[in-house]
């Protein structure tokens, strides 16, 4: 038996519907507010090498050392099919497939390179701090 929420379960594509009230769209579990209640996914995955930023001064990027553009900062994971292990492959599979589905049903335009990448990889993006709200008074 299998999670809803495990992304290579049958029951995974009828969790949640799009939430597109906003400038971004959202997957929020089927029935619930606006919002209110994003899903939630699970899928194992392995955490990809191949792109680390790494340089002489590590994997910080000089671009956002100005404080004043530390709000563009971000982490960045690129995540893979994890290859190596018998049980969870065939699902890494049809999760991934269960992810194009539903990111073909929410997009405008073919051009769809921040999420899922060629190769059955996948981009996660982080904001590293949110910007700093203050009140003069």
């Amino acid at each position: 038996m299998m999670l809803k929420q495990y992304v290579a379960s049958p029951d995974f594509p009828t969790l949640g519907s799009w939430d597109k009230s906003n400038s971004e769209s959202l997957l929020v579990v089927q029935g619930s507010p606006a919002r209110t209640n994003p899903v939630r996914a699970i899928m194992v995955v392995s955490v990809a090498s191949d792109r680390a930023h790494l340089e002489t001064h590590g994997n910080h990027s000089l671009t956002y050392s100005d404080p004043a553009r530390g709000d563009k900062a971000k982490l960045q994971l690129h995540c893979g099919d994890p290859i190596h292990d018998d049980d969870f492959h065939p699902d890494y599979v049809v999760g991934y497939k269960a992810l194009e589905a539903l990111q073909a049903s929410v997009t405008k335009t073919e051009n769809r390179q921040h999420f899922l990448q060629p190769g059955r990889k996948m981009t996660f993006n982080f904001p590293l701090w949110a910007p700093r709200v203050c009140i003069i008074s």
